[in-house]
């Protein structure tokens, strides 16, 4: 199953209803933990959806059942300079901010532990490889591959666009 929308670098969790991918969280709007499903495609209304605030639409499910969607949770990575970084945002002029590992914290001496979070800024063109890491979520099908390259050797597979 493949994903029609693609969030470049958005980590979030998505869930398959009526042949689109909506967003998915835990809240805890009635004390105890539940599913929060919201969009803002307005076909979801008739299928119990309701309207919330910003022009979205929101279901609750209970929060430990089974559910026979497919979901998942994703996360999107790059190799930087031999290290696994994960990416954040994508700007205008095609610069990816990245959160890089530990690794390669303690590598370049620039890490969290001075007291700031240590993001890098790097042009598009120096990452061959983005991939998007998917886990499943418990109570529902996970039927998705687990890695989607979205570059490869240099090489976009699916074109990004801007955030």
């Amino acid at each position: 199953m493949e994903r029609q929308k693609c969030d470049y670098f958005q980590t979030g969790e998505y869930v398959y209803i009526a042949n689109e991918w909506i967003n998915i969280n835990v809240s805890y709007m009635f004390n105890n933990p539940c599913w929060h499903l919201y969009t803002q495609n307005t076909k979801f209304l008739d299928l119990g959806f309701h309207k919330e605030e910003d022009d979205y639409f929101g279901l609750y499910l209970p929060y430990g059942d089974n559910y026979d969607y497919s979901a998942y949770r994703k996360s999107c990575f790059c190799n930087y300079k031999g290290y696994k970084c994960q990416c954040l945002g994508l700007t205008d002029d095609r610069i990816i901010t990245l959160d890089p590992s530990m690794e390669y914290q303690t590598m370049s001496g620039d890490h969290a532990m001075h007291g700031y979070n240590p993001h890098l800024d790097v042009k598009e063109s120096e990452i061959d490889d983005i991939w998007e890491e998917r886990t499943p979520i418990e109570g529902f099908k996970f039927d998705v591959e687990p890695i989607v390259y979205l570059k490869k050797d240099g090489v976009w597979l699916k074109e990004p666009k801007e955030q």
